[in-house]
């Protein structure tokens, strides 16, 4: 959903062609949303990815409350406050689908520790340059923003520049290490990156001193967000169609299956003498 923005007279013919189809933009995504939870719901995973579908369900309901109450006027003043009142329970949801992903890789490899903890550790480091960031920028504001709006938006970068940045390392872990997972929660942490990391360059767009830029931004974010809702729909699969996909195992049960192997190799030379 869009970020609002402060007031002010954009008469150019690219920024009326912005604010003209940001409102279709928002409809659409709206739309999409609901059939990402209806195809998770169908493939089975709305229970494995149930924060994810939580943050879905009330993005979705909390976008129309807000198009009922002040017809996406970004600039009014009861659809700044709604903003305001409605915001924490989207950072909870969202940074729940993040750890939540977080959840299903490590299970994966539940044998590699030393894994674990560097994800543990790229959290913290994540967590405390996002506090730093965010309360630095926050503070550089124009005063004449309403004080708690300013406060929900620091907040609000302070999770999604953190999630992002978590999602971001382990993006850079994985491919450095060339590691593997199955399809669907490579397709779901590889979307959930694209997404979180578009709604957090957004949250920093969003406070330019050229309002052009911030109403951009907010029609490229609902615009990314559409192609991931897109994406989730396609490249979802259901689980009897994952049955014969490689899973990742760790090095010490690949040593295990070539000791079994060796071992297998020696019965059978017995048993030809």
């Amino acid at each position: 959903m869009s970020l609002p923005t402060e007031a002010g007279k954009l008469g150019s013919p690219v920024m009326d062609f912005i604010r003209n189809i940001e409102p279709i933009a928002v409809y659409v995504s709206l739309a999409l949303e609901a059939l990402v939870i209806g195809r998770l719901a169908h493939l089975r995973l709305a229970r494995r990815y149930r924060f994810f579908v939580l943050y879905l369900g009330f993005d979705i309901a909390r976008t129309l409350s807000l198009i009922f109450v002040a017809n996406l006027d970004w600039h009014s003043r009861i659809y700044l406050w709604s903003w305001i009142v409605t915001a924490p329970i989207v950072w909870v949801t969202l940074a729940l689908a993040t750890i939540e992903l977080f959840e299903h890789i490590h299970s994966q490899f539940e044998k590699e520790k030393s894994r674990a903890l560097i994800a543990k550790t790229l959290l913290l480091l994540g967590s405390g340059i996002a506090i730093v960031l965010s309360a630095l920028i926050g503070g550089l504001r124009d005063s004449s923003v309403v004080p708690l709006y300013r406060l929900a938006l620091t907040v609000q970068r302070c999770v999604f520049f953190g999630c992002a940045l978590l999602l971001l390392g382990q993006l850079a872990f994985f491919a450095l290490a060339k590691m593997r997972l199955p399809a669907n929660l490579s397709t779901h942490r590889r979307l959930l990156s694209v997404f979180v990391i578009s709604l957090a360059a957004q949250r920093f767009a969003s406070s330019a001193s050229d309002k052009r830029i911030a109403e951009a931004a907010n029609l490229a974010q609902v615009l990314i967000g559409c192609g991931c809702f897109v994406a989730w729909i396609i490249y979802l699969k259901a689980a009897g169609e994952m049955r014969h996909e490689t899973q990742p195992i760790s090095r010490a049960e690949l040593a295990e299956i070539v000791e079994r192997y060796e071992k297998s190799k020696e019965l059978l030379r017995f048993g030809n003498r």
